[in-house]
């Protein structure tokens, strides 16, 4: 189908666990990929894993001496979050 990778803010935080004001925080901003239908968003589920993997790596970056993760790729929003992650104390 079209929707096909799609998904609501509600599965979206069952999968992350995330809540979903903060998923149409992400959505808003840019930071995950995502459609408004209406009120509503839908998230594109490949950028939405993206996204918290690379939050994972930053929290994981910020208990290293230097804080220093190289991560290549991205695109979009995500690109600030690999900028953030090198330049982490």
């Amino acid at each position: 189908t079209g929707l096909e990778g799609w998904i609501t803010t509600r599965e979206a935080a069952v999968i992350t666990g995330y809540g979903a004001t903060h998923l149409r925080n992400l959505a808003r901003t840019g930071r995950v990929t995502a459609l408004r239908v209406g009120r509503d968003w839908l998230l594109n589920r490949e950028s939405v894993l993206l996204y918290q993997a690379r939050m994972m790596l930053w929290d994981l970056a910020s208990t290293i001496p230097g804080g220093m993760i190289w991560v290549l790729g991205g695109e979009g929003g995500q690109d600030r979050a690999m900028r953030h992650l090198d330049l982490c104390p």
